[in-house]
């Protein structure tokens, strides 16, 4: 099962989405960070 992984960072915020191969999401996650 193979699975990718896109990460946007910002000088606000960082978000990470985990997604399958079929294209169906399984995680999303966004945190706040600062620079």
């Amino acid at each position: 099962m193979d699975h990718f992984v896109g990460i946007d960072v910002s000088l606000e915020s960082c978000a990470v989405c985990v997604v399958n191969q079929s294209g169906t999401v399984a995680r999303e996650a966004k945190v706040a960070c600062e620079p």
